[in-house]
């Protein structure tokens, strides 16, 4: 008869001939793993591809999350949005995707990567979904800012449309109107002019402007764009330099035309006391000089030929007569 010791020890035995062993337990974990990550990255091929069928079969199985991340840490959703991929953009939202979902890091939104792309369709596929239309990514730019400064103006319309402030800054205190301008994007500064953004807000330590940036850029048509929306002409950075400084400066010779042409002055001295013209000397640009010099000289000229013309009326304060009058002249005869 067996002993209690003995039919312990045979349980024991057998429970642990049905429990896998720790190397059973490692390649099931593996096996799992794999799995996953394959069926993820399947996902995320078919986002990329628009293949909604393919992301209907996935989700179906119940093994792959929906929001897992991909190598970018990028969910499908993202891909999707990325890539315009508009039939698999609706499966993943009708699959309740995460709007919202960002890495740590770049934090952007699905939003974000369709906006930057210029997928007007998909922005508005997601605006309808109820994405966050003024969220931010880890600089504070909103998908209008990302928009903005590639000039995609259908998707920055539906933005607009729906709600998109374009007041908003980033962390360095950075506009939609100032990324859009500095890339020479007329259009685009016109549109978000109209929209209400400020002209002359100033970015960063730097304190420029949307015009100091188009002037800086050599973006004629954007700085075009923005003296007809009401943009100072005189505005100064935190040196003291106006957008015809930075313009004279990078010797941008039409943007200093058409700044001339819309009565920017060529006096104001910057922190160095240099006026324009001193500064595209200073910097060895001939054709910026030649440009600063005709208008320099122009008002030289004014201010000369108005000096001129203010001499007879000075001499008959002085004489106390009317200049070219013949009685006064002959009243002031001995």
């Amino acid at each position: 008869m067996m002993t209690r010791l003995t039919l312990l020890c045979v349980g024991l035995l057998a429970l642990s001939a049905a429990q896998p062993s720790p190397s059973e337990e490692v390649a099931a974990d593996t096996n799992e793993t794999a799995a996953a990550s394959d069926g993820a990255a399947k996902l995320h091929e078919a986002a990329a591809d628009d293949d909604a069928e393919a992301i209907r079969t996935l989700l179906a199985s119940g093994s792959v999350p929906i929001d897992t991340l991909d190598e970018n840490q990028m969910t499908a959703l993202q891909v999707a949005a990325y890539s315009g991929a508009t039939d698999a953009l609706e499966a993943l939202i009708q699959a309740r995707g995460a709007l919202e979902a960002w890495a740590p890091g770049v934090q952007m939104t699905a939003l974000h990567w369709a906006a930057g792309q210029g997928h007007a369709d998909v922005v508005q596929a997601l605006l309808r979904a109820g994405a966050a239309v003024d969220a931010k990514d880890a600089g504070k730019r909103t998908a209008l800012h990302y928009t903005s400064a590639r000039g995609f103006l259908p998707a920055m319309k539906a933005l607009l449309e729906a709600g998109a402030s374009a007041r908003d800054e980033s962390a360095l205190k950075v506009t939609p109107l100032q990324m859009a301008a500095e890339r020479g994007h007329a259009e685009a500064v016109a549109t978000l002019a109209a929209a209400g953004a400020p002209l002359d807000a100033q970015a960063d330590e730097a304190q420029l402007s949307a015009l100091h940036g188009a002037s800086a850029m050599g973006r004629t048509e954007a700085a075009q764009a923005l003296v007809a929306a009401g943009a100072s002409l005189e505005v100064v950075d935190k040196k003291l330099r106006t957008p015809l400084h930075l313009a004279a400066e990078h010797g941008h010779a039409e943007v200093i035309k058409a700044l001339l042409a819309a009565g920017a002055s060529v006096e104001p001295l910057d922190e160095d006391q240099r006026d324009p013209l001193t500064t595209a000397t200073h910097a060895g640009h001939s054709a910026a000089r030649r440009a600063l010099r005709t208008a320099h000289d122009g008002g030289l000229h004014k201010r000369i030929g108005g000096f001129l013309r203010r001499i007879p009326a000075a001499l008959a304060r002085v004489f106390g007569r009317k200049p070219g009058s013949k009685a006064s002249e002959e009243k002031s005869e001995p």
